[in-house]
């Protein structure tokens, strides 16, 4: 796993973000959180375990997105305990290989299996952004890699627990379905579900992305 820290304040709160597979420190990395460091865990490929330097903050909030969302709570649960500080997940479920919750079997082996195809990547990214141009640089092989990773991670490890109380789902999303989303989440009455009309990707619409990240903190 890599794990990239952004300082931006005093180093009493933090905020953790689980990103989703195949993405790097792009898509966060200009965030606006004033007083607030920001620690961007992606590349999932390993047994992986939470910084320790997360746990000297006085408050440390948890923002998970897509596939991040399961390897965040498996984290999460496997410790070290995090200081105080909201839990929030974007468009992804704790069930994510399945037809009912999450992203249909059938369709996540066949990204994987077909991922070095341009096609397939331009497909991906359309569904998910609703654009052509890569918000990641990472290359095709490591995205694959990872992709396969996490696959056997979540079969392997089974049903974890769940440590987020907010939800935000979006309308539009083509990679978890937002039926799947709701169905999912309407199961835990401790969780507070938000739904907006944004895709895959909500944090390139300014709007969807300033009311997540104030969530957060």
């Amino acid at each position: 796993m890599k794990a990239e820290l952004f300082r931006r304040g005093a180093g009493e709160n933090l905020l953790i973000f689980f990103n989703g597979w195949g993405m790097d420190r792009s898509l966060a990395a200009a965030w606006e959180l004033p007083g607030t460091d920001l620690l961007v865990l992606s590349e999932y490929t390993g047994s992986d375990r939470l910084p320790e330097a997360a746990g000297r903050y006085s408050r440390c909030g948890v923002l998970a997105w897509s596939l991040g969302v399961w390897r965040a709570a498996a984290l999460l649960a496997s410790g070290p305990e995090l200081p105080p500080g909201p839990r929030v997940a974007v468009n992804g479920t704790l069930e994510p290989l399945s037809a009912e919750t999450g992203i249909a079997p059938l369709i996540f082996e066949k990204t994987l299996r077909n991922w070095l195809l341009p096609e397939t990547r331009e497909k991906f990214l359309l569904r998910m952004t609703g654009a052509r141009f890569p918000i990641s640089r990472r290359t095709p092989e490591s995205q694959q890699e990872e992709l396969a990773f996490l696959g056997r991670a979540v079969r392997e490890t089974g049903r974890v627990k769940n440590p987020f109380r907010q939800v935000f789902c979006g309308r539009r999303d083509r990679i978890f379905p937002f039926e799947a989303q709701k169905r999912f989440w309407g199961r835990s009455p401790e969780v507070t579900v938000r739904e907006g009309d944004f895709r895959h990707d909500p944090f390139s619409e300014a709007e969807f992305l300033r009311e997540i990240l104030d969530s957060c903190l």
